[in-house]
């Protein structure tokens, strides 16, 4: 059983061209996916950026809230010790003269009286 050399190179040839075959198609196939891939990272990243833009504008807007609520805070604690947070003294008094109260700085009016 011998195989001529025409029939051999006949073989080599086709089994040569399925391989080619074969690559092509795996390197068209792996180059669709390669697209369809790169579509969707673009669209993710688009996404990502977009989301970052969302939150640092939503970021700015709690900053401002915060310095305001700090400012009310602030204020609030200002009240309540007695404390003026434009204290200038009187030299009169001895308090402070842009509240009007009278009092030295950190002191609380109590019944009437300041300490």
């Amino acid at each position: 059983m011998t195989i001529a050399l025409k029939d051999l190179l006949t073989l080599f040839s086709l089994a040569f061209a399925i391989v080619i075959g074969i690559g092509v198609a795996v390197t068209y196939f792996a180059s669709r996916f390669r697209r369809a891939s790169d579509a969707l990272q673009k669209e993710y990243i688009a996404g990502l950026e977009r989301d970052r833009r969302e939150l640092q504008a939503e970021n700015k807007e709690l900053r401002t809230e915060v310095g305001e609520l700090r400012g009310a805070v602030r204020v609030l604690q200002d009240m309540v010790t007695g404390r003026c947070r434009s204290f200038t003294a009187d030299p009169a008094t001895g308090g402070c003269k842009h509240c009007g109260l009278g009092l030295a700085y950190g002191r609380r009016a109590e019944n009437g009286r300041t300490d």
